[in-house]
């Protein structure tokens, strides 16, 4: 499963190591606003969508995207990129108020709270 959260209009690339951590650069509690790719309809959107996605299989791979309320016109932006690249994707409704956590232990599991 490849993990990506939408909020601010923006895309997160969630950890894909197995204890869930995310990348320092982007989160801390929650994402940056600055941080993450800007959803539109743009060509350098698309790009870097495809590069983050260049080295999975889609026959193998899924993805789940942790989309909040000020996202969710943008998920289908994200949505038509990676159906055409041929993945299967899930949407995970989230609130504007919940924060996602790590669960500590070894198959720890981020989470809503």
């Amino acid at each position: 499963m490849l993990r990506f959260m939408l909020r601010y209009n923006r895309l997160y690339r969630i950890s894909n190591r197995s204890d869930f951590n995310f990348s320092t650069d982007e989160f801390v509690g929650e994402p940056k606003r600055n941080h993450g790719i800007p959803l539109n309809d743009s060509a350098e959107c698309r790009k870097q969508i495809i590069n983050l996605l260049q080295y999975y299989s889609p026959t193998s791979s899924y993805i789940a995207a942790i989309t909040y309320r000020d996202s969710f016109e943008y998920f289908y932006i994200f949505r038509d990129i990676v159906s055409e690249k041929g993945f299967e994707i899930q949407i995970m409704p989230s609130p504007n108020n919940s924060v996602w956590f790590r669960r500590g232990g070894e198959q720890g599991q981020v989470q809503g709270n």
